[in-house]
């Protein structure tokens, strides 16, 4: 019996993972960082697609307590491995393309971060707490030259607007489209949004 598509991409991510091909991404998101003023500096915060968790080590030395979800087993037990005693991270496996696993609390702060599947931010303004914020960034349908991003086919990346659209009811704080340069200095077309949900929600 062959194996299922969940399956199929865990042991991708794992091979990537173990492969070492984001060890050199060791600092935050760029767009976090620029915002982290409007974060606050406590409270519950959920890290979507977390990887090795750069971000949510990030937010726990803010001093979120984060849960951080990821398909790959070999990224969180990196995460695992390096996060100091004192940070609050708990991580969850889970395949994010089957929607979100059940969780027991709602957030201050989510973050999902070039991870597309747009459809999941319904799921996620379900859990995010009155007054509480969602930063998102995703890997933005172009033309333009880029130096090898991710990658290049339209499924992968949202459509102009996209991401814009799936923010109705929430408060716009910060929203962008185009290009950024990354800390390793290669340009990526990302759409970009920071939006707070009514504090008397």
């Amino acid at each position: 019996m062959g194996r299922s598509v969940s399956e199929q991409d865990r042991i991708r991510w794992n091979q990537r993972f173990a492969e070492g091909a984001y060890r050199q991404r060791n600092h935050p998101s760029a767009l976090l960082a620029e915002q982290a003023g409007l974060l606050g500096n406590s409270g519950q915060a959920l890290d979507i697609a977390c990887g090795a968790g750069r971000n949510s080590l990030y937010l726990a030395r803010l001093g979120f307590a984060v849960t951080a979800i990821d398909i790959s087993d070999t990224a969180l037990a990196q995460l695992n491995a390096c996060k100091p005693a004192s940070a609050a991270i708990r991580s969850i496996c889970h395949d994010l393309d089957d929607g979100l696993p059940t969780l027991d609390r709602c957030y201050d702060l989510i973050i999902k971060m070039r991870f597309l599947k747009l459809d999941l931010l319904d799921q996620l303004l379900q859990l995010l707490s009155p007054g509480g914020v969602l930063v998102c960034e995703v890997l933005l349908q172009t033309d333009a030259a880029q130096s090898g991003v991710g990658p290049r086919e339209s499924r992968f990346r949202a459509a102009p607007g996209a991401l814009l659209g799936h923010a109705r009811g929430l408060e716009i704080l910060y929203s962008y489209e185009g290009l950024v340069t990354d800390p390793d200095g290669r340009d990526a077309a990302v759409a970009q949004l920071v939006a707070r949900r009514d504090g008397f929600g």
